[in-house]
């Protein structure tokens, strides 16, 4: 039970490897299905509801007879999130003896010739957009702005090593939108941000950077421009600073997009 139970979440997690990696792993663990496993998936409300372009099922399941699947939360209120992606929905056993089986779906597709993958299923979505070796990692998830606090949002962010982007809807005083910080949780205030030249200064009591600035810092932030960010470690009290390398300015763009995309489907 406990490798089957890795084996759909190594599934997961595969979406932000090289496609090369994602394949070998995909070949080694699993098959297409045959035509008659297909519409057996098409009648399953389940899976139907992913709107699958591809029908993936573990090596070691002979047969799908009798079996259903367990109930599954799609976490996108529309899929695919672009037109043209592909959906590929894998199953997986469950528990044999109740005759369960699980299923796991991940979108991939492009934006402006740059490979994005994302996930439909699970806890929290993963998933990210690559050119070579560069990319932005995504991710979208609960959250609960204050601690021992019930109540939770929905955010997505995307990030590059200690820089963040993250998309959230309307807390106290701060307006639904892009908020740029230092990691995600916020626990290391970033001081500026200088893209080239121009300085967008976090003048706020937050310790990052909100509302129309935000946005105008990432609408400014071109493939051939300078950045640097320099932010303050509250334990030491030292100050630190770091560049966003040229090749990874070049994703930022179609990262937003995914960004966006997935925030607009994710918070509804």
């Amino acid at each position: 039970m406990v490798f089957k139970y890795l084996l759909t979440n190594l599934f997961t997690f595969l979406l932000l490897i090289p496609s090369a990696f994602a394949s070998s792993y995909t070949d080694t663990f699993y098959r297409q299905m045959t035509k008659d496993e297909i519409t057996w998936a098409g009648n399953q409300s389940v899976i139907k509801q992913f709107n699958c372009t591809e029908y993936l099922i573990s090596k070691e399941l002979k047969t799908v007879n009798g079996f259903s699947v367990v109930s599954t939360e799609p976490t996108f209120s529309q899929r695919p999130l672009f037109a043209n992606a592909k959906v590929s929905c894998s199953i997986s056993n469950y528990n044999s003896e109740r005759k369960e089986l699980t299923l796991s779906v991940d979108e991939s597709g492009l934006i402006n010739d740059n490979e994005y993958r994302v996930s439909h299923t699970g806890f929290n979505v993963i998933g990210g957009i690559k050119k070579g070796w560069d990319s932005w990692d995504l991710t979208c998830e609960h959250f609960s702005p204050k601690k021992d606090s019930d109540k939770t949002i929905k955010r997505c962010f995307i990030e590059r090593s200690t820089f963040f982007i993250q998309k959230t809807p309307k807390i106290n005083e701060i307006p639904e939108g892009y908020i740029i910080s230092i990691n995600k949780n916020i626990f290391k205030p970033i001081e500026k941000l200088t893209i080239d030249n121009k300085v967008f200064s976090n003048q706020s009591e937050y310790p990052f950077i909100f509302g129309k600035d935000a946005s105008d810092a990432i609408e400014a932030m071109k493939v051939a421009s300078d950045v640097t960010y320099s932010y303050t470690n509250p334990m030491s009290g030292s100050q630190n600073s770091d560049k966003i390398e040229p090749t990874t300015l070049e994703l930022l763009q179609p990262a937003i997009k995914l960004l966006d995309q997935a925030y607009q489907l994710y918070k509804n």
